[in-house]
This record gives structure tokens, sequence and C-alpha cells, in this order.
């Protein structure tokens, strides 16, 4: 089966179905709208998970999933959780933070 289109052929005929084909997008214009998080740190509380929002199948902005670091996902727990926090001395620039993160050598156990 064919078909025809009328003549002459214009630009919106010829344009992509779904115009947000290309999220999320990785670089360029709009980057920053497509994604959410992607903070580095001590994962206990402070770095959060990059997550895509803009997606291809949707016009609007997805919803940011939660938990998004260790704390949150220990008060929803039941029973109530709470992290455990010295763990030792730290060595890193996160020294005085939350959470270890110092130096791990090839024999010590983590």
């Amino acid at each position: 089966m064919t078909q025809k289109y009328p003549l002459p052929l214009t630009a919106a005929m010829l344009a992509p179905a779904n115009t947000l084909a290309d999220r999320p997008r990785y670089s360029g214009a709009g980057v920053a709208a497509d994604w959410n998080g992607g903070v580095v740190g001590n994962d206990i509380d402070a770095a959060t998970a990059n997550v895509a929002i803009g997606q291809s199948a949707t016009a609007g902005v997805g919803t940011v999933y939660v938990p998004r670091y260790q704390t949150e996902k220990a008060t929803m727990m039941i029973p109530l959780r709470v992290l455990n926090t010295d763990l030792g001395k730290d060595y890193g620039v996160y020294t005085g933070l939350t959470g270890r993160a110092g130096t791990i050598t090839p024999k010590t156990p983590y």
C-alpha cells in the first residue's frame, strides 16, 4: 500500500511524530531541565542519585523517586532504623561529615 502526499511538501509534513524523541538530552541546550540530582558527597545524607525527569514519552516533567539517599530510606523503614554514623576516622575531603569517607586498603574489611 502506498501513501501519496499532496504537493508541495511542507516542513510540518516531514517533521518527526515525536518531538521529544531526543530526551533525556546529554549535551547542549536544555540539559538541566531533563535531569534532577547528581549531587556528590556522602551517600548517607548528601549525595543524591541523578534521575532523568525529562523523558521522550511525555511532555510533562517526571517525578523524582524517593528515597534518594540513605537517611530518607532509614526513615521510611518499619521498624524505624537509625544509621550507624560513627564508623571510624575519616581521612578524605569529607572529614567530619556523617559516615566514613576514609581510605580502604586491600586488607581492610568493609
